[in-house]
């Protein structure tokens, strides 16, 4: 019976997961942990141990280039030394290296194990992670695969939207409640002026002249009031503190405004940025595709383990490199017809070849009519484990035409491949000692150490790269660029309001007293001159 199990599902290691510290992994709900563990272990009947490694399924690693062949290699060299040491085994390898089987003899892991067998090998370690049918397992003490890779989704630092929506997206809170307050403000403003001082113009002015004021005011009149309507018989304010502040925000606030906002168009670039992609719901939910190295065959690992995700399949299928690969053949096999038809025994590579870049130009310029633009799309890379995952990555141009580095940052979701696998037999004591041993090997940074990304040779992908935004991108200029400023034009208006509306009512109610004291002082001197006379 064989047996298969994560390495955080392992007996024993619950405190610890070296594969999922920060990332977080998608794994198969239909297994439980009763499937993986329903042996006894008491005994070890074999003496010899064999390595058994089927390196040429492993084109994650192999292709990437995440973590090379000697950094592969010194991994298993360092487990079966621990292997050897803790339990007191000897081990088949030579000079400290393994030797795999050829990745050009696709020699599968199900046949190393039988030729294993045959010659009764007591342990088989492969590192293919696939399912084998139809071996007999009874004979091994235990299997195990190892893979230091994770299948993740890169997407790049920002994304854009089309420029319709820009009068939603750009606008940050603080300045839809400035627009508020300057709009509201003004409306007051011209209320107090129409209705809170009408009496008292009716008082001060001739009736023609209050009507027409009544009739005619807006925003220009009223501001024309302030600069140069005034009569020298009327003083709003004592100090004009009020009005002079309130004067200057308002038409700051306006002239901003009126700037900024008829000028929108223009100050936009073609393509605006929103907030970056980093999680599975918010990219099933975009427009953006998931595109896949050409080398690189783990789309269909990607599928069987995100069968729930029919919205991240559609992304998949629809991809750059399988249309590349679709224009490449049309366009050869046309060239093949061609040479045959006029001389059949002509090699046409080389004028295909010769017709390289004609070729690129044609397929580029076919490339604008699909959807598929790979430096605005999500990337599926494989990425090595360590204790603390990359968050930035640079991805050289493989998939790309037009030999660009692109930056990208890895979601928080990714699909953890085939980590740790064991496959043990019946009666065997192995099993604490090498979850023991396996535990402890990442938990002490071993791993992360041997399994460190060499990709400076092939320029194929770096790791924590540090992230800068580039000047040239395309980027509106929004409010929120002057939200400090915009914010403090807020507070001085609503402050300047307050002192402007107390001084206009503090004066309004002098006024008023002033009349009136007149207008008794009148009576009485009436009342006196008729009296007297």
């Amino acid at each position: 019976m064989v047996v298969m199990a994560f390495l955080p599902m392992i007996r024993g290691c619950e405190r610890y997961e070296p594969f999922a510290e920060s990332l977080l992994f998608y794994q198969d709900r239909a297994l439980t942990v009763r499937d993986f563990f329903d042996f006894s272990w008491t005994n070890m009947h074999k003496k010899s141990m064999n390595i058994w490694e089927d390196y040429s399924t492993q084109t994650g690693l192999q292709t990437a280039n995440l973590a090379t062949w000697s950094n592969w290699n010194a991994f298993f060299t360092a487990v079966l030394k621990h292997l050897q040491n803790s339990l007191n085994f000897t081990g088949y390898h030579s000079n400290d290296h393994f030797y795999p089987t050829s990745p050009s003899s696709f020699l599968s892991a199900k046949d190393g194990i039988d030729v294993a067998l045959k010659n009764d090998v007591g342990l088989n370690l492969f590192a293919t992670g696939i399912i084998l049918e139809g071996s007999d397992y009874s004979k091994l003490d235990i299997s195990v695969s190892i893979d230091t890779s994770a299948l993740c989704i890169a997407t790049p630092h920002s994304g854009y939207m089309s420029q319709g929506l820009v009068i939603f997206k750009s606008f940050s809170p603080v300045a839809w409640i400035f627009i508020s307050v300057t709009i509201t403000t003004l409306v007051m403003m011209q209320f107090i002026f129409q209705y809170s001082q009408y009496k008292l113009f009716h008082r001060l002015y001739t009736d023609a002249e209050a009507d027409y004021f009544r009739e005619t005011s807006s925003l220009l009149t009223v501001y024309a009031y302030f600069i140069c309507g005034s009569p020298p018989s009327l003083h709003l304010g004592h100090l004009f503190t009020g009005k002079i502040l309130f004067l200057i925000f308002s038409f700051a606030t306006i002239i901003i405004s009126t700037v900024f906002l008829s000028g929108m168009t223009t100050l936009l670039s073609d393509r605006v940025l929103y907030p970056e992609i980093d999680s599975v719901k918010s990219l099933e939910e975009s427009d953006m595709l998931i595109q896949i190295f050409e080398e690189m065959n783990t789309e269909t690992n990607f599928f069987d383990h995100l069968n729930q995700s029919e919205a991240l399949r559609v992304k998949l299928a629809d991809n750059l490199q399988y249309y590349r690969r679709e224009m490449y053949g049309e366009i050869f096999m046309s060239i093949v017809d061609n040479w045959n038809k006029s001389d059949p025994s002509h090699d046409p590579l080389p004028a295909f070849l010769l017709n390289h870049k004609h070729f690129e130009m044609e397929i580029k310029e076919a490339e604008k009519n699909v959807r598929s633009i790979a430096e605005t799309d999500a990337v599926l890379v494989s990425v090595p484990f360590s204790s603390r995952p990359p968050k930035n990555i640079r991805i050289s141009p493989i998939v790309f035409l037009d030999h660009q580095w692109s930056e990208y940052h890895l979601m928080s979701e990714c699909l953890m491949t085939y980590p740790l696998v064991f496959a043990f037999s019946k009666d065997s004591f192995f099993f604490d000692k090498v979850n023991h041993m396996m535990a402890q090997y990442f938990e002490t940074g071993l791993a992360r150490k041997i399994l460190k990304a060499d990709s400076a040779s092939e320029d194929e992908l770096e790791l924590d790269v540090p992230y800068a935004e580039n000047d040239s991108e395309p980027r509106a200029f929004n409010l929120n660029d002057l939200q400090s400023g915009f914010i403090g034009l807020i507070f001085g208006l609503f402050i300047s309001f307050l002192a402007f509306v107390g001084e206009l009512f503090f004066d309004y109610f002098q006024h008023l007293v002033t009349i009136k004291f007149l207008m008794r002082l009148k009576n009485v001197l009436f009342k006196r001159g008729r009296n007297t006379g």
